[in-house]
Formats: C-alpha cells, structure tokens, sequence
C-alpha cells in the first residue's frame, strides 16, 4: 500500500500554507503487513494523489503543478516527470479504462484545484516572493486565502504518454477545487475536498 505524506509541517487542514511554503517536504510512504511503513521517496514538493500506471511498472503521483512518475522496479522517481506542468494545481489521479463520454481507453483523470497559469495566479506570485508570503500566512485569516485564490473547476484526461487529451472545464466555476470524478448511470459525478456538495453533471454520450 502506497501513501503520500503532503508535507511535513503542516495538517492537512492547512493545506495552502504548505503550498505557499514551497519546501519540498513531502514523503512517498509504503506499507506492508510485515514490515510495516517506510519511506521510499523524501524531498517531494506537495505529492498528494497515487494511482498505478497501466503497464502497472510505475506509481503516478501528483506533485504540486506536476506528476512525477515512481519506478517499481528501480524503487526511485524517474528524473523525468509524466506530466511537467498542468493548466492547475492538481489533486487526485485514477486511472481509467475509458474517457468521461464513455469511450474506451486506458487514460488518468486529474482534478485540477486552483489555477496555475497566465494572467495571474496567486500560488504563483507568492512562490516568488517568500517575504510577502509569510507575512500572507501569519495575519491573514485562512478562510480568506482559500477565497481569493483564482478558483478552477476542471477534470483533466491524460494518455498513457502523458499528454493531455482534453480539459472539461466549468467556466461558470461552479463547483471549484475538483479532487475527482466517477461515472454513474448518465452523470459525471465531482468530488471536491473542499465543496459541501458533490457536483454532477449530465454526459451527452
């Protein structure tokens, strides 16, 4: 069983203070029943969801803006990432044997949470500016970072190679901070860490 340790320093309820403090302080952990936990990758900036690749030789995991690519058989992460920069900072990872519309193929789904792109994005600028983003952290309520930063509501499909496929995006951002996304009956249902509902929406097969 593989776990993901976002960060060191902070709980998982202060989330975006780990982003904005930009340390690559999260942990690959692995679990057996007669070993125990042990970690396997140190350094890593935010990793958060795992899947297992399709040929089933590596673990993908989300790592910030990225999804970095462990080796089962090497026991390391590959210097080359699967996906190097996504449109949004991202979340969960499941792998999938067809797209959302119902298509056959072996692909990943990722649910972006904020954005990471042009003009502006918050988690960006601050990255760039550590004073500005301490002083951020320590007198500005939580609830009021996670409401200004640039809100995307968006599930990625990646292929096997790790290039995009398609982006389904609510530009409305109805339903923001998408974690992932499960097919049942005619609806596309959205999950998010941080919404008090679960979102769907109707498949036009």
């Amino acid at each position: 069983l593989y776990i993901s340790e976002t960060t060191q320093y902070f709980q998982r309820r202060r989330i975006l203070h780990a982003a904005f403090d930009g340390r690559s302080t999260g942990r690959l952990l692995r679990y057996t029943k007669g070993e125990g936990v042990k970690v396997v990758v140190e350094d890593i900036y935010m990793p958060n969801g795992l899947t297992l690749s399709h040929d089933k030789q590596h673990i993908l995991v989300v790592s910030g803006v990225q999804i970095g690519r462990y080796s089962l058989e090497w026991k390391q992460m590959e210097r080359e990432p699967f996906v190097n920069v996504m449109a949004g900072t991202g979340d969960n990872i499941d792998a999938k044997a067809h797209l959302p519309d119902g298509k056959k193929m072996n692909c990943y789904w990722a649910g972006y949470g904020s954005r990471f792109a042009k003009p502006f994005t918050l988690l960006k600028t601050l990255s760039e500016k550590p004073l500005l983003k301490s002083i951020l952290c320590a007198l500005v309520n939580y609830q009021t970072i996670i409401e200004n930063i640039p809100k995307f509501s968006a599930l990625a499909v990646y292929g096997e190679d790790g290039k995009l496929i398609d982006v389904y995006q609510d530009n409305n951002v109805i339903a923001p901070w998408l974690s992932e996304a499960e097919v049942f009956g005619e609806y596309l249902y959205l999950a998010s860490w941080y919404n008090p509902f679960l979102a769907r929406v109707k498949i036009d097969y």
